[in-house]
């Protein structure tokens, strides 16, 4: 197995400061992971309910805090399917969020958890409207979004391309329990379904333990010795610059690797295109065999 090394000349450069010689290798291997995010944006997977979501301030906030604000560690995946229908119950009548929503949701929530056995985390759930912290819960932050018509959908959309996206980016981790990553996850996506400019470009990446491990890989082979989510997510987006590729399918296509298609050890996926090539060609494999196994399935239920 051949890694990428730094004697590889002739590497591509970002902005006039930089003076940096990127491997070729390593631009080649950006590229292709992020050619993976096809994978994540595909219409069976990337969420629906965007194009819907533009016109209807309930099913944008349905979408960010189903689809979002429970992406966090340890959360019950049932959580997405009581706040959906929470939200759906207590909104599904009005036209906008009048100033009693936010606490016909979190009641709602609360009845159908404790119905089906489930504690609800006061401290980190995005519904929790209860006046007891900073935070605010989601249906709180919609009610005040009187200039985007209540839709978060809309507001992301408008600051980001405004250039305004280090600032939505804070404003949206003050709903509770959504931190930077839940955060830059939905700003990704935003991004990528409307077609954004992404800048800076650290703000929609997104970095969990796959966009982590790679970018310390990537960064030993860099020589950079910065740590951090933060340092992982503005290498993400250079190196996603300096190949010419959209940072939002850089990272998306990353957690692809790692999570969907990794059949070994990361590291020698991600710093050697011998490497990735083989973990491709044994997914193609699988594939294959899927699809072998599906035949006599659809031939029953198809017959001619």
């Amino acid at each position: 197995m051949r890694a990428v090394g730094r004697s590889d000349a002739g590497g591509e450069q970002v902005g006039r400061k930089q003076s940096t010689a990127y491997p070729r290798e390593l631009i080649s291997i950006v590229r292709t992971i992020a050619a993976l995010a096809d994978i994540y944006w595909h219409p069976d997977c990337f969420p629906k309910e965007f194009k819907q979501a533009q016109n209807n301030w309930l099913t944008a906030l349905v979408q960010f805090t189903a689809g979002y604000a429970y992406e966090r560690q340890g959360a019950p995946p049932a959580y997405r399917t009581l706040a959906r229908e929470a939200l759906l119950s207590a909104g599904s009548d009005l036209e906008r969020p009048d100033p009693r929503f936010a606490r016909r949701v979190w009641k709602e929530f609360q009845r159908r958890a404790a119905e089906q056995g489930f504690a609800v985390n006061r401290k980190l759930n995005p519904l929790n409207d209860e006046r007891s912290s900073r935070n605010v819960s989601s249906p709180g932050f919609v009610a005040s979004l009187a200039d985007f018509d209540h839709n978060i959908l809309l507001l992301a959309k408008g600051m980001i391309e405004r250039g305004e996206a280090e600032m939505i980016l804070l404003q949206l981790q003050a709903i509770r329990g959504v931190g930077p990553k839940i955060a830059a996850l939905y700003l990704r996506d935003v991004a990528r379904f409307f077609e954004l400019e992404e800048q800076p470009g650290w703000c929609f990446q997104p970095v969990d333990v796959w966009i982590r491990r790679t970018a310390s890989y990537w960064g030993e082979l860099l020589h950079r010795q910065g740590n951090g989510d933060r340092a992982a997510a503005r290498l993400l987006a250079e190196l996603a610059a300096v190949a010419g590729v959209r940072g939002s399918d850089l990272n998306a296509g990353t957690w692809v690797l790692g999570s969907q298609l990794l059949d070994g050890e990361l590291r020698g996926v991600v710093i050697s295109e011998d490497g990735l090539t083989v973990c491709l060609a044994n997914n193609l494999r699988w594939s294959a065999a899927i699809i072998q196994a599906l035949e006599p399935l659809v031939r029953k239920s198809n017959p001619s």
